[in-house]
């Protein structure tokens, strides 16, 4: 007995927040607002949506479970998701691409009228910042790839180093089994496959002119110079003041590591956050002071900082820091010398999210972004991305100063993503995708229509 999966595929890649938007379906099946897909699974697995994609999941058995073999939370999961390219030629380029692992077992075939690419090849697990995770440091990653129109359909899938044959095949049968409405032409894919297997792709065509996003007006601010005035400065001091006076900031027996800075808009408010505790100066980093948590440390690794222009004359700083199971949030209001705490900005598994583990069992890695030009009816736009331990990367965002965040995470295949916001709102996150590195970029946090 089979269960079958219907999907569509949006065909932006700038909203940030749910980009798929689930219709009712009947048991079973899952309807995406698009052009159909059909996607077969066997009865031991199960379907499970999220904000920007699906996940499948096997299910051990009794079996397995009473002899330790495997956990629920570690069976095999398949994640489901979509990355558009400009154009079609664009996803075979990009399908080569990903053909490229060292040690892949490459399989080229045709699926659905579409080019496709089946691989498997052992990679190392994630680890989690400060620690390891129980049991094999290696994965084996099974992953169908169509290049549907200028979208690749990509199904990943992590199984134990030593997975049977038979589990790995039922792996790649999901895959096959994808179905669309919309079909390539088939003389045309024969030689597209032909092309793929001898190394060739299509070569790269001029950038296309991205459709223009319709924004609410914003506040739009201009920077203040703060750069030394080098008429009134002796020779002497000029080198030091333009490139840079090292400066010592502290010294915590081991535990100021992972560094992070951010600077406020005069360029006086400076913040460095670490492992052992965050500093602040006001003086354009010449001296620094220990911030103040409200008469308690810092707690939590992996701190990042973020600066805004809301939240008074010296605008908002943004910390963050591992709260498990969350992305723990705090700002401060005057140039970081004391801190508040604020709503956290991803907890795992929240609202049917993909679990983050399970070892460890919270967004690890985070990293955050302000935009510092344009300020929303609520206050800033903060965004905080992290690795998921699972193959995958999220991201989630705040139109009114870290007050509340996205309902659910958009998730992308990947690992160690970072952030970034332009003088345009737009964000950019750069991340490692099978050893290659990546560039998403997504519309600003106040234009999405369910952030």
């Amino acid at each position: 007995m089979k269960t079958t999966i219907r999907m569509q595929v949006v065909l932006t890649v700038l909203l940030l927040v749910p980009l798929l938007f689930w219709l009712p379906a009947s048991a079973g099946e899952i309807s995406l607002e698009k052009h159909g897909i059909t996607l077969t699974y066997p009865d031991s697995w199960s379907a499970n949506k999220h904000a920007a994609n699906t996940s499948l999941q096997r299910q051990p058995t009794t079996t397995q479970i009473n002899k330790g073999v495997i956990k629920p939370a570690e069976s095999p999961r398949m994640m489901v998701s979509i990355e558009t390219r400009l154009d079609h030629d664009g996803a075979l380029r990009r399908l080569l691409q990903l053909s490229a692992v060292e040690g892949a077992n490459n399989a080229w075939l045709q699926i659905s009228g579409w080019p496709a690419l089946q691989q498997s090849f052992l990679r190392d697990r994630p680890q989690p910042s400060g620690g390891t995770i129980d049991g094999s440091d290696k994965v084996l990653v099974v992953q169908t790839i169509v290049a549907m129109g200028s979208e690749l359909v990509r199904m990943e899938t992590w199984l134990t180093p030593d997975a049977s044959e038979a589990e790995i095949n039922e792996v790649k049968d999901i895959g096959r089994s994808l179905n669309s409405v919309q079909r390539g032409d088939d003389a045309k894919v024969a030689k597209e496959l032909d092309n793929l297997r001898n190394g060739r792709a299509p070569r790269g065509a001029a950038a296309k002119v991205m459709p223009s996003i319709s924004r609410p007006t914003v506040k739009m601010t201009t920077a203040v110079s703060t750069r030394p005035n080098t008429d009134q400065i002796p020779a002497s001091q000029v080198e030091s003041q333009l490139a840079g006076l090292s400066v010592p900031v502290s010294t915590a027996g081991g535990r100021d590591s992972e560094l992070e800075i951010a600077v406020g808009e005069n360029g006086r408010d400076v913040v460095i956050g670490s492992n052992s505790t965050w500093f602040f100066s006001s003086d354009g980093g010449q001296t620094w002071n220990p911030a103040d948590f409200g008469g308690g440390t810092i707690n939590g690794n992996d701190p990042s900082l973020a600066w805004g222009q809301s939240g008074g004359t010296q605008g908002t700083f943004y910390g963050a820091n591992i709260a498990a199971p969350s992305t723990g949030m705090r700002t401060s209001v005057d140039g970081g010398a004391t801190w508040q705490n604020a709503t956290a900005a991803y907890t795992c598994s929240q609202n049917g999210d993909a679990a983050c583990g399970p070892n460890p069992p919270f967004p690890d890695q985070e990293h955050i972004a302000a935009d510092r030009w344009n300020v929303t009816a609520g206050g800033d736009q903060v965004y905080s991305a992290w690795r998921h331990l699972d193959g995958n990367w999220g991201i989630v965002c705040s139109q009114d100063s870290s007050t509340t965040w996205s309902a659910n995470a958009f998730f992308r295949p990947g690992d160690l993503p970072k952030p970034g916001v332009g003088p345009d709102g737009f964000v950019y996150v750069i991340y490692l995708d099978s050893g290659d590195i990546m560039l998403d970029k997504f519309a600003p946090c106040e234009v999405q229509t369910n952030p």
